[in-house]
């Protein structure tokens, strides 16, 4: 249940940190790096938490150097943090300490 809230709560930030409407994108937003950076560094082992944490800095990095758009950005991280609440729903591969992981990398 712990994995779960977390999980909500990123779900929160993210849209935040992603959200459809160019004005709203906040990777250059230090509370919003802060909340990530925070949530991180809590749960080391939480590995869906630092799999979304890693995405986020990659997906803003190659949105800042131009080489994807925030929309396409939005959709992937959008469309992982989705996969990741699934699968926690259904609690697929769980290690027994409530952090998930992938059989299978996308």
């Amino acid at each position: 249940m712990r994995y779960i809230i977390i999980l909500f709560i990123l779900l929160a930030i993210s849209i935040t940190a992603f959200a459809e409407d160019q004005q709203l994108n906040y990777c250059h937003d230090p509370e919003s790096s802060e909340n990530w950076e925070e949530l991180a560094k809590k749960h080391p082992d939480n590995m869906d938490l630092q799999l979304l944490h890693a995405v986020r800095i990659g997906l803003c990095k190659k949105v800042d150097d131009g080489t994807i758009s925030f929309q396409n950005a939005s959709r992937i991280f959008n469309r992982l943090h989705i996969q990741l609440i699934e699968k926690s729903k259904r609690g697929i591969e769980t290690d027994g300490k409530g952090t998930g992981y992938f059989r299978h990398s996308f």
